[in-house]
């Protein structure tokens, strides 16, 4: 099997580098992931500005490893378009991200993003979190664990065209989760909330009366349905989730409201 990691931690981040060690086994791997820090990039691609690439080196034998200083959606892109032309790797995996990607999260998410850019290029792909909270320690050994354990079995499966699996793990010993569920996105959110810290606004500063502000949101509403992965996840399972990057309402489309779309 041929794979191609990234992730929107960054090159040097502990769930990357976790997911390198449990897909090591299965094949020949391709990393491309950002220089640094990618967070809650979404799908956004870099067209107005260049991009340092860097060979890097990685532990495993029979690998290839690049950084890019560019979001994680470009990754792929720079992958596909550059490096394996006419030879597109089997199967996509992006992460392990820290922190859930769950509910409306997987909008903003550059994890989601990357896996999402794949399956828009027929590639089969996952992307996958750990459900760590800041305050809390993460430990990526199942996450990378059920990584090489769903991984050929997404080739098996023949997921169609187009659709990516979104992976949840929770932050817990491998004897507290209660299994894995399958899901659809619920509507887990997180709450706003922008201040003025202070090592950001100096008196000095702010005379001005200008502010840099910070989203500091912290507090998450998740859905009530069982069904959604927000809800399984926080109930200790590991969520499992079939996501397009087609965003027409089908139902709506082939039946409109009443609407005056003459010109």
């Amino acid at each position: 099997m041929r794979i191609l990691l990234t992730n929107d931690d960054g090159f040097d981040a502990p769930g990357l580098q976790s997911l390198i060690q449990g897909l090591a086994p299965l094949g020949a791997l391709l990393v491309v992931a950002p220089e640094s820090e990618r967070s809650a990039t979404a799908h956004g691609i870099c067209v107005h500005r260049p991009c340092r690439l860097m060979r890097r080196q990685l532990p495993v034998a029979g690998s290839e490893a690049f950084s890019l200083d560019a979001n994680p959606a470009d990754c792929v892109k720079w992958a596909f378009s550059s490096h394996c032309v006419g030879d597109l790797p089997d199967l996509v995996v992006s992460g392990i991200n820290r922190g859930q990607n769950a509910g409306h999260n997987v909008i903003y998410s550059g994890t989601v993003a990357a896996a999402l850019e794949a399956a828009m290029h027929g590639v089969p792909s996952m992307a996958i979190s750990l459900a760590a909270r800041r305050e809390e320690e993460a430990d990526f050994e199942v996450a990378a664990a059920f990584a090489r354990h769903l991984a050929p079995q997404i080739l098996e499966a023949k997921i169609p065209p187009g659709v990516m699996l979104n992976v949840n793990v929770p932050n817990l010993p491998r004897e507290r989760i209660r299994g894995v569920a399958w899901t659809r996105q619920g509507h887990a959110r997180f709450t706003d909330r922008f201040e003025a810290l202070p090592r950001d606004n100096p008196p000095d500063k702010a005379a001005n009366g200008t502010q840099i502000l910070r989203n500091i949101g912290d507090a998450m509403v998740i859905s009530d349905d069982p069904e959604c992965d927000d809800r399984a996840l926080a109930e200790g399972h590991i969520t499992v989730s079939p996501l397009t990057y087609l965003m027409t309402h089908e139902g709506l489309w082939r039946d409109p409201p009443t609407l005056d779309l003459s010109l």
